[in-house]
């Protein structure tokens, strides 16, 4: 996936890369002297790109107007120290510091290396998509994913992005992302080649992961800290890259989906429990419920509200009409919020709604709260038209047995994505 899993990721994430990615994508960090417990971004269910100079490869004679740039900020050239003697970083996979040097772009005649904007945003979806043709990604975010990414907290485009481009085309991309709080940090990372790019990714990898070790060198060393990236499981070459930068204990993650006819019937509920469609009125105690759903969850890091209004209620794929809460004693103690991405669905001759986030407190869980309101999000997504599938990632280890809560509610797995982490 081009970056982040994370739908957590990072789907994840990306967003789902990212966003799941971050697909988030979305929001863990493994936690110091202990075991990973489990990340879900469903309770019982699921969960989805800093440089610290503004250096770029700049070729004069070879400017791709998909990335220009203003020439006297942006177009220092990048110098290896001797002829034939490439730029290394000393000590990076043993070092976390905010002045760090960041590796200089191999050269290459015809590459020019740069960061990004919103103008770029069509070109990193056209490279995304020749990425997907070659080794099918799981999430294939378009122009406007690529544009709200660019304004997500936690990412300076003009320092935690790098592209590479070849005449009109980007043909390789590779970022940061750090998500910060109180209870620790992590900074996820990515790395895509276009086919016949494939040689660029180990510096991709170096990059992204001197930025990140940047920009986490801005946090407490008393917090954990640690480094994520995720890949599909089928994708074993660039799997293989990300173990040879020293990534390991993946986590594996189940991309499952069910068609939106023959619904089963919601599981009754206790007369204290309310339902309702999502409200921007209850959008901070739905954080809040969020936060302390994930509390006990694989590294689970808390979201700041930035940010969790930026993956929800100000995300344009965001649709609460098709996202509800449940509460109890006006308290938000469950949680399914949808989003349809128009594009991916475009790109993949798809009418997915997915279920990005779905949750319950602690304190009530074993009553059927997610899946009452999993079944309520795909009542209303079939109402509402042109949508005939309902598709959502878990983690597999989950110590909520997130898996077999969605399998009793007919979903099948149909494709599994890796997390690999490097903790600092």
């Amino acid at each position: 996936m081009v970056l982040v899993s994370a739908r957590v990721p990072t789907r994840v994430a990306l967003q789902r890369v990212l966003r799941k990615r971050l697909r988030t994508t979305q929001h863990e960090v493994e936690r110091k002297d202990h075991r990973p417990k489990s990340r879900d971004h469903h309770d019982e269910p699921p969960e989805p790109h800093p440089r610290a100079t503004k250096e770029q490869l700049h070729h004069p004679d070879h400017q791709s107007p998909d990335c220009r740039r203003d020439h006297e900020k942006h177009s220092q050239r990048l110098e290896s120290p001797r002829p034939g003697h490439p730029v290394t970083l000393p000590g990076v996979y043993d070092c976390v510091s905010a002045n760090l040097t960041l590796p200089s772009p191999p050269r290459s005649p015809g590459l020019t290396w740069c960061p990004i904007t919103a103008d770029d945003a069509g070109a990193l979806a056209d490279h995304t998509r020749r990425v997907h043709e070659a080794e099918r990604l799981d999430f294939l975010p378009g122009a406007g994913y690529f544009r709200w990414l660019l304004e997500q907290p936690g990412i300076d485009p003009e320092h935690d992005l790098l592209v590479a481009v070849a005449g009109d085309n980007i043909v390789a991309d590779t970022g940061a992302w750090l998500h910060a709080g109180d209870a620790g940090a992590r900074c996820i990372i990515w790395a895509e080649t276009s086919p016949g790019y494939e040689h660029l990714k180990a510096h991709l990898l170096e990059w992204s992961e001197a930025r990140a070790r940047q920009r986490l060198g801005t946090v407490s060393s008393d917090l954990a800290r640690v480094l994520r990236i995720g890949v599909e499981e089928h994708r074993q070459a660039h799997r293989e890259a990300i173990e040879a930068a020293g990534f390991d204990s993946p986590r594996s993650f189940a991309d499952m989906a069910r068609p939106l006819s023959d619904l089963p019937p919601a599981p009754d509920l206790i007369d204290t429990i309310e339902v309702f469609a999502w409200s921007d009125d209850l959008e901070e105690a739905t954080r809040l419920a969020s936060n302390k759903s994930f509390a006990d969850h694989w590294g689970s890091l808390p979201m700041a509200p930035a940010e969790f209004s930026g993956f929800f209620r100000n995300s344009p794929t965001f649709r609460p009409d098709l996202s509800f809460l449940a509460l109890e004693h006006g308290e938000v103690v469950s949680f399914c919020l949808s989003e349809v991405d128009d594009e991916d669905n475009a790109d993949r001759d798809t009418n997915d709604v997915y279920l990005q986030r779905v949750g319950t407190v602690r304190s009530r869980r074993g009553r059927r709260l997610a899946s009452h309101l999993i079944v309520r999000s795909m009542e209303a997504a079939a109402s509402a038209g042109g949508l005939d599938r309902a598709v959502l990632q878990v983690d597999e280890m989950s110590h909520t047995n997130a898996t077999l809560v969605y399998q009793r509610l007919g979903f099948e797995t149909y494709s599994r994505s890796l997390t690999y982490v490097k903790t600092l």
